[in-house]
C-alpha cells in the first residue's frame, strides 16, 4: 500500500510542478502580447483540440494498456513543450504561446486522469476516500514548487523563456515515474484491454456517454466544475493583467499567487480532506465544492456592485474564491469524481474517465469561450462574469445531488445479482400458483429461490406485503438494528468476563449462537429495506479476501444507509471482526455503562426488560452462576425453580442443589 501511495504521489507532484512551469511563463507572455481579451478564443481553440485528443485516447485505450496510453500522452507533451521553447528561444516566436496556453487545461485533467485511472486499479474505494485525497493534494504541493521556482528563477534565467525548458525536463521526471508505477505493477497496469464489438467501436464517444446515466450525469458534473473553474480563471486573470501591465511582475504575481493557492490546497488536504471524505462521504465530497462557491460568487457579486470591480477588495475576494475552490478541488472533488467510477464494471470505467475527463474540460471551457466572446462583443462589465459564475455554481451544487443518487444506484447495481440468477415468476392464476408451490416443496435451492423470487414480484398483484411501509422507513430500521446492538453487546461483554470460569462452555456457545443470529437479523432488516439481492451479496463480498470487493460491499452500505445507520449496521454484519473490533464498533455507536461480569449475568437471567425470552440461554446462564456468582448463585436460581420450561427449572434446581 505504501509503495502505491508513494508513486502515484510523486506522479502528481512531478505533474503540479510541471503544469506550473508551463502556466507561468505562457500565460505571462501571452497576456502581455496579446491581452486578457484574447482568451476566450484559447478556450474556444481548447474545446476543438480536446474534442479531437478525446477521440483519439479512446481509440488508443482500445488497443494500450494504460501504462502505454500515459506514456503516449507524456510524451507527446514533452515534445509540444520543448519545441515550443526552442521556437521562442530561438526565432521570438511569440505567437505559439497560444498552443502552449491551449495544451494547459488539457494536461492537468489528462494527467489526473490517468494518476485516477492508476488509483481506481491499485486501491479500492475506501482505500480511495481515505487516501486519494492525499495523493491528488500532490499535484497541490507540485504546482507551489513550481509556482515558486518559477518565479524565483524568471529573474536568474533572464525572463519567462526559459522556464518552458526547465518544463520539459519536469515533464521527464514524471514520465519515469509513470515507468516505474508500471513496472511494480504489470498485471494492474500493463493488462492489454479486451477488444471491443465493431458495433461498439462505431458509436461516437457522445452516444456511448450517453448509455450509461452515472457517467452521463457526472460528465455534466464535469462539465459544470470545469465552466465554474474557468470562469474563476479568467476573472483572476483579468483583474491581474489590468493590475500587472508588466510581463516581468505579471509572472512574478502568477508565480506567488500560485503557490499562495497550493500551500492552502496542501494544508486542506493534509488536515481535513480525508477525514471529512472518510466520515461524510462521496455525497459531502461532491457537494462541499459548488455550495463553497455559491456562497463565495454570492458575496462577490454583491460587493461588486457596491463597490466597484476594480477596487482592492473585489480583487482579494476573487482571488479568495478561487483558492477555496482549487483547494476543496485538489482535497474532494477530484477524489469523489474517482470513486465515482467505482460503481462502474471494470471494464467500463477507463473509457468512462477517459470520456468524461477528457471531454468534459474541453466541452466547458467551449461554453465558457463562447459565453466570454459575446461579453466581449456587447462590451459587459466584469461583475457579469461573477454572476454567471453564481448561476454555473447552483446548477453545478444541484448535479452534485444527482450525481451522488447515481452513484449509490450504481454501487447497488454492481452488487445486485450475481453472475446467474434464475428467472423471476410473477403469479397471475391459480396454475401458476401450483406451480410455485411445487417450486416451494422442492429439494433443489434454485426452485425454491425461484418460488421465493415469484412471491416477492407478486405481493401487490396479490394484496400480500412481505415489507408493509411505514410511516418512517430509515427510523425503523435503525431501532431494529438498535435492538439487536444491545443483545450483541451485552454477550459480548459477558463473554469478555467469563474468564474460563467453570461450567461456563454452554452459556459461551449460547451467547455466539446470539450474535450470530443478531447478525442474520441485522441483515433481513437491512435485505427488507434496501433490497435482497444487493444487501445479501454486500455481506457476503466483505468475507471476500479481495480488498476491492469487500469496499466496494462497504461502500455501498454506507450510500444505501447513510454513515450513521451503516456504522451500526456494519458493527453487527461485518463477519471480518473479531470480538475486540465489533465491541469498539458498537461502542463507538452507541456507549455502554462499564459494568461488571455479575450484574450482565443477573440482567441476562432475570431479564427484566425482556430483551432474549431465550429460556436456553437462561438455562445456560444459569449453569454458569455458580462458576461466576459463587455462593450468590442459590438467589438468583430460587426464583426459577418452578419456570415453565422444564430446562431452565431442572437447571435452577441444580443449582440449589446441597453440596
Amino acid at each position: 500500500m505504501k509503495s502505491r501511495l508513494a508513486l502515484l504521489t510523486g506522479q502528481t507532484i512531478a505533474l503540479g510542478v510541471m503544469v506550473a512551469f508551463l502556466v507561468v511563463p505562457a500565460s505571462a507572455l501571452f497576456l502581455a502580447r496579446y491581452g486578457a481579451d484574447a482568451l476566450p478564443f484559447t478556450y474556444l481553440a481548447v474545446a476543438v483540440t480536446g474534442v479531437v485528443v478525446t477521440i483519439l485516447i479512446r481509440r488508443a485505450q482500445n488497443h494500450f494498456s494504460l501504462a502505454r496510453l500515459a506514456v503516449l500522452v507524456l510524451t507527446t507533451y514533452i515534445a509540444i513543450v520543448a519545441v515550443a521553447w526552442a521556437l521562442l528561444e530561438f526565432a521570438d516566436a511569440v505567437w505559439v504561446t497560444f498552443p502552449l496556453i491551449v495544451v494547459f487545461p488539457l494536461i492537468i485533467p489528462l494527467g489526473l486522469m490517468l494518476v485516477g485511472a492508476q488509483s481506481g486499479r491499485l486501491l479500492d474505494v475506501r482505500q480511495i476516500k481515505a487516501h486519494l485525497p492525499r495523493v491528488m493534494g500532490g499535484f497541490a504541493l507540485g504546482f507551489a514548487i513550481g509556482g515558486v521556482g518559477a518565479a524565483a528563477l524568471v529573474g536568474p534565467l533572464g525572463g519567462p523563456v526559459p522556464l518552458l525548458g526547465v518544463d520539459a525536463l519536469t515533464g521527464v521526471v514524471l514520465l519515469g515515474l509513470t515507468l516505474e508505477t508500471a513496472r511494480r505493477f504489470p498485471g494492474e497496469l500493463r493488462a492489454t484491454p479486451d477488444p471491443l464489438p465493431p458495433d461498439v467501436l462505431s458509436r461516437p464517444a457522445l452516444r456511448t456517454l450517453l448509455g450509461n446515466r452515472l457517467v452521463l450525469v457526472v460528465f455534466g458534473y464535469q462539465v459544470l466544475a470545469a465552466a465554474t473553474m474557468q470562469l474563476l480563471d479568467f476573472l483572476v486573470w483579468e483583474r491581474a493583467a489590468v493590475r500587472y501591465p508588466d510581463p516581468t511582475d505579471l509572472t512574478r504575481f502568477q508565480g506567488l499567487y500560485g503557490a499562495v493557492i497550493n500551500v492552502t490546497a496542501i494544508l486542506f488536504v493534509v488536515l481535513l480532506a480525508g477525514r471529512l471524505l472518510t466520515r461524510f462521504g462521496v455525497g459531502l465530497g461532491l457537494a462541499l465544492n459548488p455550495g463553497a462557491v455559491v456562497v463565495l460568487a454570492a458575496v462577490g457579486t454583491a460587493l461588486g456592485f457596491a463597490a466597484g470591480s476594480v477596487t482592492t477588495a473585489f480583487f482579494v475576494l476573487i482571488c479568495v474564491q478561487q483558492v477555496i475552490s482549487i483547494s476543496l478541488t485538489d482535497g474532494m472533488t477530484r477524489s469523489s469524481i474517482n470513486a465515482t467510477y467505482q460503481a462502474l464494471p471494470m471494464a467500463e470505467r477507463l473509457r468512462a474517465q477517459t470520456g468524461v475527463e477528457s471531454a468534459g474540460v474541453p466541452v466547458a471551457l467551449g461554453l465558457v469561450g463562447g459565453f466570454l466572446l459575446l461579453h466581449r462583443a456587447w462590451g459587459l462589465d466584469i461583475l457579469v462574469v461573477e454572476g454567471v459564475t453564481l448561476v454555473v455554481a447552483l446548477a453545478w451544487l444541484a448535479l452534485a445531488q444527482r450525481a451522488h443518487r447515481e452513484y449509490r444506484a450504481g454501487l447497488r447495481q454492481q452488487l445486485a445479482r450475481p453472475p446467474w440468477v434464475p428467472a423471476s415468476l410473477r403469479i397471475r392464476d391459480e396454475a401458476q400458483q401450483a406451480a410455485v408451490n411445487r417450486l416451494l416443496a422442492s429439494s433443489d435451492p434454485l426452485d425454491v429461490q425461484v418460488a421465493v423470487t415469484a412471491l416477492n414480484d407478486t405481493r401487490h398483484d396479490w394484496g400480500w406485503d412481505l415489507a408493509p411501509e411505514r410511516s418512517d422507513p430509515a427510523l425503523d430500521v435503525r431501532r431494529a438494528l438498535v435492538a439487536e446492538a444491545e443483545h450483541v453487546a451485552l454477550a459480548l461483554d459477558v463473554l469478555e468476563g467469563l474468564d474460563g470460569a467453570p461450567g461456563t462452555q454452554p452459556l459461551r456457545s449460547a451467547l455466539r449462537d446470539t450474535v450470530t443470529e443478531s447478525a442474520r437479523q441485522a441483515t433481513d432488516v437491512l435485505a427488507l429495506a434496501h433490497g435482497r439481492d444487493e444487501v445479501l451479496r454486500a455481506v457476503s463480498a466483505m468475507s471476500s479476501p479481495a480488498e476491492r470487493e469487500r469496499g466496494l460491499a462497504l461502500e455501498m452500505l454506507e450510500v444505501t444507509c447513510g454513515h450513521r445507520t451503516a456504522g451500526l449496521a456494519l458493527a453487527l454484519v461485518d463477519p471480518m471482526l473479531d470480538d475486540t473490533a465489533r465491541r469498539r464498533a458498537l461502542a463507538a455507536q452507541a456507549p455502554r455503562a462499564h459494568r461488571s461480569t455479575a450484574e450482565h449475568l443477573r440482567d441476562l437471567v432475570t431479564d427484566p426488560k425482556g430483551t432474549w425470552n431465550q429460556p436456553w440461554l437462561r438455562a445456560c446462564g444459569l449453569y454458569a452462576a455458580p462458576g461466576v456468582l459463587g455462593a450468590k448463585a442459590h438467589e438468583l436460581a430460587i426464583p426459577f425453580v418452578n419456570d415453565p420450561d422444564p430446562v431452565v427449572a431442572e437447571t435452577a434446581r441444580w443449582v440449589l442443589r446441597p453440596e
